[in-house]
C-alpha cells in the first residue's frame, strides 16, 4: 500500500474511533446527570410540640455540591431549634441549607438534620425537595 494510501486509512480510523467513543460518552454524560434523591423521615410528638429527624439520600448519579431542603410543615406548626442546617424559613414552606461542611453529598451518600417545633403533627409532610428536585420519602 502506497504512502498516501496509509494516510487516508489511517485518517478514516482515526475518524471511526472518534464518532464511536463521543455518542458513548454522551449516552454517559446524560446517564450522569441525573439528580435524584430519597428522604427518611421520622417525627413523634412531644408536650407542646414534635421532634423529627430528616436523612437525604443523594440516589442520583451526580455528587452534590452544596443542598437546599424545602418541605411544608402544617399551619401553626414553627421550627425552634434545627441542627446540620440553616433554616431560611421555620414555618409554613420550610427551606433549609447545608452548613458548609455537609454540603457535599456524594453519589450514595447522605446526610441527617433535624429539629424541634411548637405545634401540631399529624402527618408526614409532602412533599421533599432538594435543590428543586421531589424526593421520594418513607417513614
Amino acid at each position: 500500500m502506497s504512502r498516501i494510501g496509509r494516510m487516508i486509512v489511517g485518517l478514516l480510523t482515526a475518524v471511526a474511533c472518534v464518532i464511536v467513543p463521543t455518542g458513548a460518552a454522551s449516552a454517559a454524560g446524560a446517564e450522569e446527570d441525573v439528580v435524584a434523591c430519597a428522604i427518611d423521615w421520622d417525627g413523634w410528638s412531644n408536650t407542646g410540640g414534635f421532634t423529627a429527624g430528616i436523612t437525604i439520600h443523594n440516589t442520583g448519579t451526580v455528587t452534590l455540591y452544596g443542598w437546599t431542603l424545602l418541605f411544608p410543615l402544617e399551619e401553626g406548626a414553627v421550627i425552634v431549634n434545627m441542627w446540620n442546617a440553616e433554616p431560611l424559613t421555620r414555618s409554613g414552606l420550610i427551606a433549609a441549607r447545608d452548613l458548609g461542611y455537609n454540603a457535599k453529598v456524594p453519589r450514595g451518600g447522605s446526610e441527617t438534620l433535624g429539629f424541634e417545633a411548637t405545634g401540631p403533627l399529624t402527618r408526614v409532610p409532602s412533599p421533599f425537595k432538594v435543590n428543586g428536585v421531589e424526593c421520594t420519602v418513607t417513614e
